[in-house]
């Protein structure tokens, strides 16, 4: 039987591949999104002192909007690129850019400083 977390998880790779259309992610970036949002989902927010997981019954939908964001500017970023898949920096490109767009309003936004 899956996990919460493991059910979560899955349903945040189905909405970036909602986002992401029909732009197929490598390798490479599904490995980088993965390591940093699966910790995220177990990561306490300072605000709420709740993980994502605990707290995905209310604000799941809320969570899934933005990676379906991540998944549509991994794809435009890709767009430009010479690659037929959505690379890595694309979707670190993404990711950074939907999280700090609202981070002021988003207790349970990952540390952006490294991008990983």
């Amino acid at each position: 039987m899956a996990t919460p977390k493991e059910i979560a998880l899955g349903q945040v790779f189905l909405a970036i591949g909602r986002g992401a259309g029909q732009a197929p992610l490598s390798d490479d970036s599904v490995t980088w999104l993965h390591d940093r949002y699966s910790v995220w989902l177990d990561t306490r927010s300072a605000k709420t002192n709740k993980t994502p997981v605990e707290d995905w019954a209310d604000h799941g939908a809320n969570f899934l909007a933005k990676f379906a964001e991540i998944g549509a500017g991994a794809a435009a970023q890709a767009a430009g690129s010479t690659s037929l898949k959505a690379g890595v920096q694309s979707a670190q490109t993404a990711a950074l850019a939907v999280e700090q767009s609202d981070s002021s309003n988003c207790p349970y936004c990952p540390a952006t400083g490294d991008g990983g």
